[in-house]
């Protein structure tokens, strides 16, 4: 939440037309998003068969598995292949 004053100048263009309510809610929307980019299924335990593994259908990587199947795409953009 700290970063979207601190960014102030990039977001701060949006105002006149958006608001500064909305401005800074679209900003720290945006920010959330690119720090939280994971994608994550969850199996209940009463499913049965659990797969052994499941690729990411964003990024395409091998999940890491857990209970539930999570992968934190890479913050550069690059894809591992499949």
């Amino acid at each position: 939440m700290l970063q979207t004053p601190v960014d102030f100048d990039l977001w701060k263009e949006h105002i006149p037309s958006r608001g500064f309510d909305l401005s800074y809610k679209d900003y720290h929307d945006k920010l959330h998003v690119t720090a939280n980019n994971c994608c994550r299924f969850e199996f209940p335990i009463a499913a049965g068969r659990i797969l052994e593994g499941m690729r990411c259908p964003e990024c395409h990587r091998l999940m890491e598995k857990y209970i539930a199947f999570l992968c934190c795409h890479d913050q550069t953009g690059l894809l591992e292949p499949y």
